[in-house]
């Protein structure tokens, strides 16, 4: 029993250890790419912040309850987990389960929704020119427009010569990879969380051999 319960703890504190790293690494990443300009969008900074805050307080709980071996901290600690790998299971499998032309339109509406600095940035990075057609809707304000190519691309170096392909190939290309990405981390990471609720579960049962050894949880 002895044997069992210290094993439990150690492979339950691991998992929160591992879970406190990360969230720092989600923090970390968030607080960089505001400081270097990279995510401008204070609502994206304010969601990658609160997940990784989330996280580690979670983790801390389960660390608590992990030490004191305390059932509330633990059962608690378990309902929530649950509930986070349900969403983040149902997420993941949404990711992966996206087709060709649901992909084809999210990349349409995020260049829709984008500003003109964004779509420049996005051409000169992919090196491509417009969503659907270089020549059209050039430098209009339009939801589909997009800041001329012309001089600024290495693909369009003057008018006479714009062999630019389009962007929403590259954009398509480039959601279907991160959805495949997205999905293929949530999934790993709900195998985690599951892992974590079953050692959960098996330690809260076990007895405290050391504090209370003839108590039965």
């Amino acid at each position: 029993m002895d044997i069992g319960y210290n094993w439990l703890k150690n492979i339950l504190t691991i998992f929160n250890l591992f879970y406190i790293v990360v969230s720092f690494l989600v923090i970390g990443v968030a607080t960089y790419g505001h400081a270097v300009s990279i995510i401008s969008n204070l609502s994206i900074i304010g969601a990658v912040l609160s997940c990784g805050i989330f996280l580690f307080i979670l983790s801390f709980v389960g660390l608590l309850g992990t030490f004191k071996h305390h059932q509330a901290l633990l059962c608690f600690y378990m309902i929530i987990m649950g509930l986070v790998c349900f969403m983040q299971f149902v997420t993941a499998c949404v990711c992966l389960a996206m087709t060709d032309n649901q992909q084809y339109d999210l990349a349409r509406r995020g260049w829709m929704s984008s500003t003109r600095d964004t779509k420049h940035k996005a051409q000169r990075y992919f090196n491509c020119c417009g969503f659907n057609n270089a020549t059209m809707h050039v430098g209009t304000n339009d939801t589909m427009g997009h800041p001329a190519c012309e001089g600024v691309l290495k693909c369009c170096p003057n008018k006479d010569f714009c062999a630019c392909q389009p962007c929403s190939k590259i954009l398509k290309d480039t959601v279907s990879y991160g959805l495949r990405l997205l999905g293929g981390v949530g999934l790993f990471f709900s195998f985690c969380l599951v892992c974590t609720i079953w050692v959960t579960q098996k330690y809260r049962n076990h007895r405290d051999p050391r504090y209370n050894p003839y108590a039965f949880m």
